[in-house]
């Protein structure tokens, strides 16, 4: 969770003084930069990255895209999805928040 300037969030945590990146340009989403309440901001990043990565594995893109009823349906969209998915897993293992633009 990123705090976005502008948004009661990122208000609150300013307000808070639990801002641990003063420029705003580099809030690109890899990595914690405020610190949360009950971990520090490199525990949130990891905890971030880990949930990502249970998330893209093989089986769960397979589960989520091919073991499907709609799969018969509607192949090309699910194959497709595939496809991205695998891109996002690409991107989460060289730490890259996922992006498809």
């Amino acid at each position: 969770m990123t705090p976005i300037p502008g948004t009661r969030f990122f208000k609150e945590i300013e307000k808070q003084k639990r801002l641990v990146k003063e420029d705003i340009y580099s809030f690109d989403g890899t990595e914690a930069v405020y610190m949360p309440a009950n971990m520090s901001p490199e525990e949130l990043t990891e905890a971030y990255w880990q949930l990502y990565e249970s998330l893209f594995t093989i089986p769960s893109i397979v589960k989520r895209n091919i073991f499907r009823r709609e799969f018969i349906k509607n192949p090309g969209k699910y194959l497709f999805n595939c496809i991205v998915n695998l891109y996002y897993r690409h991107q989460i293992k060289q730490r890259i928040t996922p992006n498809i633009f």
